[in-house]
């Protein structure tokens, strides 16, 4: 017992030196020391997700999500099952394989909703469900989506995403009255931000009143 903790322990410390190589985006070698976790512990759901997730990024998606949906089976009751589902649904959503990301990504967002008001992953758990969705040409719940993570977590990244998917959902208007709205709430902002954004405002209010022009009159 005491053994399989110390291997845990372990093989937590490499999992931590590996996600820090995958950020700085050296997937190659954080799988290089990852594999030292795998010997530790083979069993450890978390450490067989961390791979498949690693693997995914490079694009070996088949390997990557087997080894991902694997680690879900193993751990029905784990406090990382939300982490574990959203990271699978992430790799499905490079695959392109957006029906499967929404049911992943679903039930990651229904455990992040029991477990906690606040949970931080909502919010990546939502965007990243908005992107699913914009991959089926679903604008309605892509927007929802997004609206909800900006509840979970009101910030640049989540407006920044709620005006990409106004935009190409076609609704310019939208996403200016967002940043507007951004420009006018958020507290110190950046001086070349707020520049860019109220160049951005006017840019899209051109874009609705272009989109407003071309439409059909009726008498």
């Amino acid at each position: 017992m005491i053994e399989a903790l110390s291997a845990r322990h372990g093989a937590r410390r490499i999992m931590r030196e590996a996600i820090l190589m995958n950020e700085r985006g050296d997937v190659d070698g954080a799988l290089k020391i990852l594999a030292s976790a795998v010997n530790l512990t083979p069993n450890y759901a978390e450490v067989i997700s961390l791979k498949g997730f690693l693997l995914s990024r490079k694009g070996e998606f088949d390997e990557g999500i087997r080894l991902m949906e694997k680690a879900v089976e193993m751990s029905p009751g784990s406090k990382n099952l939300s982490k574990m589902l959203n990271n699978l649904g992430v790799a499905y959503f490079n695959k392109q394989d957006y029906e499967k990301a929404i049911d992943r990504l679903e039930k990651a967002l229904a455990i992040s909703k029991e477990a906690a008001a606040q949970n931080p992953r909502m919010k990546y758990t939502l965007i990243n469900l908005g992107n699913a969705y914009l991959g089926l040409g679903d604008c309605a719940n892509a927007i929802d989506r997004v609206k909800l993570s900006m509840e979970a977590s009101y910030d640049l990244q989540t407006i920044r995403r709620m005006c990409s998917v106004y935009e190409k959902c076609g609704f310019p208007g939208k996403a200016a009255d967002e940043l507007d709205k951004a420009l006018n709430n958020l507290p110190n902002l950046d001086p070349n931000f707020i520049a860019n954004s109220k160049k951005r405002v006017l840019q899209l209010r051109a874009d609705e009143a272009k989109m407003q022009r071309a439409q059909p009159k009726t008498h």
